[in-house]
Order: C-alpha cells, then sequence, then structure tokens
C-alpha cells in the first residue's frame, strides 16, 4: 500500500515565498532562515519521498528551486542508496531538463529481477550534500545546494501487484518493430546477428526465455531437415529501447533455412502480451572456417547433459571441468566417430556410420565422411570408397585431421586369373577390382577351358581397357598341346584404369597353358579428371 508523503508540492511552494523549512522524510541539514534569499539553490520536491511500496520501474523526479548545471549532476551528487547500509549506489542514468532532475533505474534482464536497479521490498535512502561540500549539484552561475536533503522510501514487495507501473513511452501491447534478418532474406552472413527491436515497452524478463523465444533450422541445402538451434535470448532494455539477441551456441550451419519464432507467452512487465511472431532466413554458402567454444559444466552436470554419441565436445580436454567443442561451421558433424587407424583400413559408406550420400555441390555428388577425429598413423594406409563409382568423396573432419600413414582413394586390384579347368563348358569369371571414387569397376577376367576336340581357332579378343576407369578382361587364345586344346587367359586382369592420368600394369602372362595363373589383375593408376588442379585426389579404377 502506498503511504502518503509528510509533505507536499504545494506547502513547499507556499514556504519558498515566506521561509523555508526542512524538507520531509528524513530532514538533513536544519532549517534555512527567513532572511535567505530567494536566489538559493534548493531541492523543492522528490516525487516518491517517505512513500511505500514504490513500483521498480518508478522514475524518480526532482524538483529544484533554479535551473541546474547537467555536468553537475552525478550519483556523487545525487546519491541514491539501497537499505539497510545505505552504501550501494542504485544502478540507472540522470536526465536533466531545467529545474527537473529524472532518475531513470535500470530495468530488469534477468529471471529473477536481481539486474533491476530497484529491488523488491527494499529501503532506499537519497543524499544530497551541500555547502560546504564541493561535490554538489550547481546551477549555471556555480552556486551550490544551501541544504543537505536525506530522504527514503521503501519498493513494493515481490507479489505487489504493483510492483511494475505502466510508465511506458508507447501503448500496449508490446510488439515487435524490426527484425535483422528481416523475414525472407536470403544471402545471410552465418554470425549475423539475430536481433528483434520491440516498441517502448519493457518485456518482463521471467517470460524470455529459450521456451519462448526460438530458432530452428527447417531447410539444409535444399532438402528439409528441421533442427531446434540451442542457444539463448538475451534480453537489453530502457525506457526508451527494447531489444532481444538470439545467440546461438555454436555458428549456424550454412546453406540452411532458419525460423525465428515468439510464442505470445512473452508478456511486457504489466501483463500484456506480444502477438505471436515468426520470421524466416537463409543462410548463405560459407567458406570452412574453425572456431572453439568453451563450456563450463559442473561435473553432475556433465553427466546429466553431455550424451557422448551426441556431441562432439570433449570433456576436461582442454581445461580442466570444462566441456570443450571444435566445430567447423561449413561441415563436418562428427556422425561418423572418432578414425585412428594403426593398420590397413577398408571404409565404405556402408560400414562407417554418418556418412551424408549424395550431397549435391558445384554441380558433383558427393559422398561426405563426418569424422569427429581423423589420424592416420605411420606405416597405415586408408582407403576410401564411395557408394558409387560415379560419387567422389570428401573428407571433413571436426578437429584437425593428421595423417602420418596414406590415404588413398584408388581402386582395387581385380582378382587372379585361375589355372586351366577340366571343363567343356565355359569357364568361370574372375572379377575386376572396385574402382575408386570417379573410376570404373574393372571388367571381369575368364579363365582359358580345356576341350578334347579341336576347336575352331579363336581370334584374339582381349579388350585392353584404359585410360578412363575401367581395366581390361583377358582374350582368349587357340592353344594346342598334344591332342588336348585351351583357351588360355592372353592378358589376363587386364590394365587397370587410370582416370585420364596414368594406365595401370598390365596383366602377366601365363608362362605355360597347364600350370600357373593365366593372369594377374591390373593395379590401378592415381585418377585425374578435367578439373584436376581442383580435385587432384580423385582416383581412377583398378
Amino acid at each position: 500500500m502506498h503511504q502518503q508523503r509528510r509533505w507536499h508540492a504545494a506547502a513547499v511552494l507556499m514556504a519558498a515565498l515566506f521561509f523555508v523549512t526542512s524538507c520531509g522524510g528524513g530532514g538533513g541539514g536544519g532549517g534555512v532562515s527567513a532572511e535567505d534569499t530567494s536566489d538559493d539553490l534548493l531541492l523543492l520536491d522528490l516525487n516518491v519521498a517517505d512513500y511505500d511500496g514504490v513500483a521498480l520501474n518508478t522514475i524518480l523526479e526532482f524538483v529544484f528551486s533554479e535551473d541546474l548545471d547537467p555536468d553537475s549532476v552525478r550519483p556523487e551528487t545525487i546519491r541514491v542508496r539501497e537499505g539497510p547500509q545505505f552504501g550501494k549506489q542504485v544502478f540507472g542514468h540522470f536526465r536533466v531538463d531545467g529545474d527537473r532532475v529524472f532518475f531513470y533505474p535500470r530495468l530488469p534482464v534477468d529471471d529473477n529481477l536481481e539486474t533491476a536497479g530497484f529491488h523488491a521490498g527494499n529501503d532506499y535512502r537519497v543524499y544530497l550534500p551541500s555547502v560546504p561540500k564541493v561535490a554538489t549539484v550547481r546551477n549555471y552561475t556555480a552556486d551550490r545546494t544551501i541544504r543537505e536533503t536525506e530522504l527514503y522510501f521503501k519498493t513494493a514487495t515481490v507479489d505487489d501487484p504493483d510492483l511494475f507501473i505502466d510508465n511506458f513511452l508507447d501503448p500496449g501491447p508490446p510488439r515487435i518493430i524490426n527484425v535483422n534478418p528481416v523475414d525472407g532474406a536470403t544471402e545471410v552472413p552465418a554470425d549475423a546477428t539475430i536481433t528483434m527491436t520491440f516498441n517502448r515497452r519493457a518485456l518482463d524478463p521471467r517470460t524470455v526465455s529459450a521456451d519462448t523465444v526460438k530458432l530452428t533450422m527447417v531447410e539444409r541445402k535444399g532438402f528439409p531437415n528441421v533442427r531446434s538451434i540451442s542457444g539463448k535470448p538475451v534480453l537489453t532494455q530502457s525506457l526508451e529501447s527494447v531489444q532481444v539477441v538470439f545467440q546461438p551456441d555454436f555458428p549456424l550451419p550454412d546453406e540452411a533455412v532458419f525460423e525465428l519464432t515468439v510464442s505470445n507467452r512473452v508478456e511486457d512487465l504489466v501483463g500484456f502480451s506480444i502477438p505471436s511472431f515468426t520470421s524466416t532466413f537463409t543462410i548463405r554458402d560459407e567458406p570452412p572456417r574453425l572456431g572453439r567454444f568453451r563450456l563450463e559444466f559442473t561435473e553432475q552436470e556433465k553427466v546429466e547433459l553431455m550424451e557422448p554419441d551426441e556431441t562432439t565436445a570433449s570433456w576436461n580436454e582442454i581445461t580442466a571441468d570444462a566441456l570443450s567443442a571444435i566445430f567447423t561451421a561449413a561441415g563436418g558433424s562428427g556422425a561418423s566417430g572418432d578414425l585412428l587407424a594403426n593398420s590397413d583400413r577398408n571404409l565404405t559408406p556402408f560400414n562407417t556410420p554418418g556418412v551424408d550420400l549424395n550431397q549435391f555441390e558445384d554441380g558433383v555428388y558427393y559422398d561426405v565422411y563426418n569424422f569427429r577425429r581423423f589420424e592416420i598413423l605411420p606405416g597405415a594406409t586408408v582407403r576410401l570408397q564411395s557408394s558409387t563409382t560415379a560419387n567422389p568423396v570428401k573428407v571433413l573432419s571436426v578437429f584437425p585431421m593428421k595423417i602420418d600413414g596414406v590415404l588413398t582413394v584408388s581402386g582395387g586390384r581385380g582378382q587372379n586369373a585361375i589355372s586351366y579347368q577340366y571343363a567343356s563348358t565355359k569357364a568361370l569369371s574372375r572379377q575386376g577390382g572396385t574402382a575408386g571414387p570417379g573410376g570404373t569397376d574393372g571388367v571381369d577376367s575368364y579363365d582359358g577351358t580345356r576341350y578334347t576336340n579341336v576347336p575352331q581357332p579363336v581370334a584374339d579378343d582381349c579388350p585392353y581397357g584404359g585410360y578412363g576407369g575401367q581395366s581390361g578382361g583377358s582374350g582368349t587364345y587357340y592353344y594346342s598341346s598334344g591332342s588336348y586344346y585351351y583357351y588360355r587367359s592372353y592378358m589376363g586382369g587386364g590394365g587397370g584404369g587410370g582416370g585420364s592420368r596414368l594406365s595401370g600394369q598390365d596383366g602377366k602372362n601365363a608362362n605355360y597353358p597347364t600350370s600357373g595363373y593365366w593372369g594377374r589383375g591390373g593395379s590401378g593408376g592415381l585418377g585425374r579428371t578435367g578439373n584436376f588442379e581442383r580435385e587432384p585426389n580423385v582416383g581412377g579404377a583398378g
């Protein structure tokens, strides 16, 4: 309940005509006699003096007998202090308008209202020094206040319905008058500041949270991909300005569409709700970059909040008792896990988790490996394959890559042809090698077949295969040995494809038709496409 002050402005004005008494509410430096001139600088009124139940956003208004020099109005000349010791200055700012001074207390921006200048249910003292002290308010002729003044008031309790009052510069309800990026914006930088500017009605910070202000990714690289973006809304406000900035915990993925929503559960300080709000924008294609972020958690929070399978962060690695994360903004989700190769490994999208298949970029479909850590130790070779021979491979790693061994995307070696077959039917084949990314699988190699009757000679039909990623198959050649006749592989296994750079090694001829191998598979050469300078790691087939 508000209590009436013990003195009024009207009484002070009457006193100014005859004599001035000590200002009520705590008094101070004694009375001023009737012979004091009207030129004396005096505080005549304070709008909350001796009030109980003052709202936390109340603007203090001081009325003086003369116009003040604005440079003389400072926290040390008008001291607004919080009880019970009255040693702590209240956060806020002064504005001088002629003979009036306005004090704007800082408005709250946190859940428990502790960031407000005034706090609920507290006593406050206003103290003005006077002559002979130097730190006093002054008029334009440098005259100082002649009376030391001390006034008191008390703020409303937290359950008071008048904890805040509607003294805002704009009528209700609160609403967003500007958003950045603007609704429908494209080519937005990933580090753009996401800002919502409201009309001049201070918001209740207890209603501004991650539950009421949300950012959601709805599309990535042209495909639906709904994912909530972790972050927090940060409120800054005064009587003249109200803004909310959404701060993501990590840089936003590029080439993605985002939806910003504000719930109608957001309210101003006196309970008016904002209309629901939605805005969308698109992040442009960003170049790769590396950013490091440190998140502090307690040991208990680590257990409760950190799922090792769902985060690329590491505990206690960079800083003690800290959860540290490294994130590549243009990609690298870490979904493929950690690779620490100390022996030869053959990786495919089908035996490796987290591979993004057929990711379209620059007119090419890639298979993208998303490792968290990628390290190849000395002596180890890691061979990467794509889901189809038409797709090149792209490898991303959240942490910096370390390759002391060999990373290859060349194709595999074809199987060896086997020795002669005692059969009168067509021989079985041996499969050609699997192609590396950008190459074509080797064709099959056929074995020679033994016949007991003399057949007609068959011309050499060995397709030597060659440079474009296809290995040659084995040809057949008529051969007579006593009463038996054979076909044998003329160039068994064929040459490995070279991807237009180097041809593979030819298969070896058998030394004798009844023993040994008819031919050996060719090994693939390092490939090259038309854009070799940009993609030097595109390999050919084996």
